[in-house]
């Protein structure tokens, strides 16, 4: 089986959405740092699943506890 050549096409890249999450991260990391909360850079997804599998993540994180893995 061949693929054809129009089955790959660039992925546009607009500079000001790329900028902004740029920016984001930075937010994030610099609020997690002065608050000494653990930090949640990198992949989200098994952030985000032991979040929407753990009912008191929140409260855990915000108390200060290593919930995702990174501490």
């Amino acid at each position: 089986m061949t693929l054809d050549q129009g089955a790959y096409k660039k992925v546009r890249y607009y500079d000001a959405q790329a900028q902004a999450a740029h920016l984001t991260v930075g937010a994030i990391e610099k609020a997690t740092n002065e608050t000494g909360l653990e930090p949640l850079l990198g992949d989200i997804r098994p952030a985000l699943r032991v979040a929407l599998t753990q009912p008191d993540t929140r409260e855990r994180w915000l108390k200060g506890e290593p919930v995702f893995g990174a501490g």
